[in-house]
C-alpha cells in the first residue's frame, strides 16, 4: 500500500509540473496547446523518473540507472503518444477545455504506467517488497 501512495504522490507532483507548464506556455507564452503539452510532458517525465526511481520504488542502484532510464524513456515515448492523442481527441472531438482534457488524460495514463514502471524497477522491488 505504501508504494501505491508514493506512486500517487510522485505522479501528482509530476502532473502538477505538467499542468503548470501547460498553462503557462499556453496562456502566457501563447504556444499552441499541443506544443505546450509536449514541452510540459518532457519536464514532467524528468521529475517523474527521479521520484519514481529513488522514492516510490526505492531503486538506489546507480549502476542500473542507464538501463532504467532507457526503459522508462521508452514507456514515456509511448505515454507521450497516448497523451497527445487523448488530449487532441478530448479537445477537438469532445470539446473539453484543454486543462480538463489533460487531467483526464493524466489519470488514464497513470493507471497503465504503474504496472509498467513496476517492471522497470523490479530488480529492487523483489528485494524490497513494500506493496
Amino acid at each position: 500500500m505504501t508504494r501505491i501512495i508514493k506512486f500517487t504522490v510522485s505522479g501528482g507532483t509530476a502532473a502538477c509540473v505538467q499542468l503548470g507548464l501547460l498553462f503557462m506556455l499556453t496562456e502566457w507564452v501563447y504556444l499552441w496547446y499541443l506544443v505546450s503539452s509536449s514541452i510540459a510532458y518532457v519536464a514532467a517525465f524528468l521529475v517523474s523518473f527521479l521520484l519514481q526511481k529513488f522514492w516510490t520504488f526505492e531503486s538506489r542502484n546507480l549502476a542500473l540507472v542507464h538501463r532504467e532510464f532507457l526503459w522508462y524513456g521508452c514507456i514515456a515515448i509511448w505515454n507521450g503518444i497516448l497523451n497527445g492523442s487523448f488530449l487532441y481527441v478530448g479537445v477537438q472531438v469532445f470539446g473539453l477545455q484543454y486543462l480538463i482534457a489533460q487531467v483526464l488524460t493524466i489519470a488514464i495514463i497513470a493507471v497503465e504506467s504503474y504496472f509498467l514502471y513496476h517492471l522497470v524497477f523490479r530488480h529492487d522491488i523483489d528485494s524490497n517488497p513494500s506493496i
